[in-house]
């Protein structure tokens, strides 16, 4: 930004098609902001183009970010041969260490991010106005940020323009009626940008969402959307 470096990323080249994503980071002072996600495309970019078909990592301290990107938390004994073979599996990065995966072509496929800044969300608001128009734009982020207190959560698609296209709100409950459930409170597409797929796609995110938690804990995951629709039950 204006010449000075605001954040850093990379991935070492492991072979076979395997990448392993290494030392991301963002200034301290201009967290926040968007800077992490436009650097992690731009890393993603680079590692399409270098034939990379699956990116690994290793964290302590920011799982739940990466896994908003799509990355996905795995055991670390199903390491391939090539990340066994890193430094940073095998010396730098402690046992304690999240091991994360994520497949590039599924990741093409998804195109689906959570909102997680302040500007992610009010990129949101004019999607989610013509769902809920009774929410005055002052009021979306300390209303969702409230919400995300209690487990609400936010996805959205973006155009090729960086436009937010789509939205879906959505919360991970537990109850005596249905068990375990993501429950769909929101989804919406911009008006201009309808019967192009975002909503099926949103969706079919969801239900994938659903499955990573259900790897996680091992419980059964119904896919609620409004008024108690069943989308679908995860055996």
């Amino acid at each position: 930004r204006d010449g000075e470096m605001v954040g850093a990323g990379g991935f070492e080249d492991c072979g076979g098609g395997i990448g392993l994503l290494r030392s991301f980071v963002v200034r301290s002072d201009l967290r926040g902001q968007g800077l992490g996600r436009r650097l992690y495309r731009a890393v993603l970019a680079e590692a399409r183009r270098a034939g990379l078909a699956e990116l690994y990592l290793l964290t302590g301290t920011a799982r739940d970010w990466f896994a908003g990107l799509g990355f996905e938390t795995v055991p670390r004994e199903t390491a391939p041969a090539a990340i066994r073979a890193t430094r940073q599996y095998a010396e730098l990065c402690p046992a304690s260490s999240a091991l994360m995966h994520l497949d590039l072509a599924r990741a093409d496929a998804a195109g689906v991010a959570l909102a997680g800044t302040d500007r992610e969300i009010a990129a949101c608001y004019p999607v989610m106005r013509e769902l809920r128009p009774q929410v005055a734009e002052a009021d979306f982020l300390p209303r969702v940020r409230a919400q995300m207190a209690a487990g609400y959560r936010l996805a959205y698609v973006q155009g090729k323009d960086g436009t937010v296209v789509a939205v879906a709100g959505f919360r991970i409950g537990h109850n005596l009626a249905w068990g375990r459930f993501l429950y769909v409170d929101d989804l919406v597409t911009l008006a201009a940008r309808r019967s192009a797929g975002h909503g099926a796609h949103l969706l079919a995110w969801l239900r994938h969402h659903a499955v990573r938690l259900l790897l996680r804990h091992g419980d059964i995951f119904h896919v609620l959307v409004f008024k108690h629709v069943n989308f679908g039950v995860l055996p």
